[in-house]
């Protein structure tokens, strides 16, 4: 299949830009690729892009001769050292969130490999995320008030919005894990707020 012409028309004119800063890994490729299951190239899936990460530093992509000419409609990465763009201003850069930023394309999804049965484990084929910290929670008295512990600092400063958001997947794991953490020295607002478990329908 013929995907295009590579037409080399010039001599590069600043070497350290053109060449010394150009930086190539195999898994950037486009929407409709997929890969063989070859172990070397999986390998170099990581490990090319680790080189260059460790050469010209986390934001390597947005040094001009690595930039893209298509604009990137979505991707995770933000922050750390030489970023030079808005850095995606005030979005989230996780998913799934509350704003419906980043949702996941299944038409996108590379498609299970013909010979064999590997192919993308889907984490989120049930809403079972608290099961397992609800049965190693009460495993270590010491394990259970350092979590505790550290809740309460966190959320004794945080917005009422995200405090909703601790208590609903703290009750979740264990009602006890919620109230012990209420129990330890908050501010008074803090302890308060901590206090009663939330609805559902308070979190939206």
């Amino acid at each position: 299949m013929e995907l295009g012409t590579i037409e080399l028309n010039r001599n590069v004119q600043n070497y350290f830009a053109d060449v010394e800063q150009a930086a190539f890994t195999p898994a950037n490729v486009v929407p409709g690729i997929g890969f063989s299951p070859d172990r070397l190239l999986q390998d170099r899936f990581f490990s090319y892009g680790d080189t260059q990460r460790y050469r010209l530093d986390i934001n390597y992509h947005q040094i001009p001769v690595n930039v893209p000419r298509a604009p990137i409609a979505n991707t995770f990465h933000s922050h750390g050292a030489m970023r030079t763009d808005s850095n995606l201003g005030g979005r989230v850069n996780y998913e799934p969130n509350r704003y419906g930023e980043f949702a996941q394309d299944a038409n996108a999804s590379e498609p299970p490999l013909a010979a064999s049965m590997v192919h993308r484990f889907n984490h989120r084929e049930d809403d079972d995320y608290y099961s397992q910290p609800a049965t190693f929670f009460p495993c270590s008295m010491m394990r259970s008030a350092n979590v505790c512990s550290a809740m309460s600092r966190g959320i004794s400063s945080a917005c009422r919005r995200i405090s909703l958001r601790v208590r609903w997947n703290t009750s979740a794991v264990s009602i006890r894990l919620t109230r012990r953490a209420s129990s330890m020295r908050l501010r008074s607002s803090a302890r308060r707020s901590m206090r009663k478990i939330p609805k559902r329908s308070d979190l939206d």
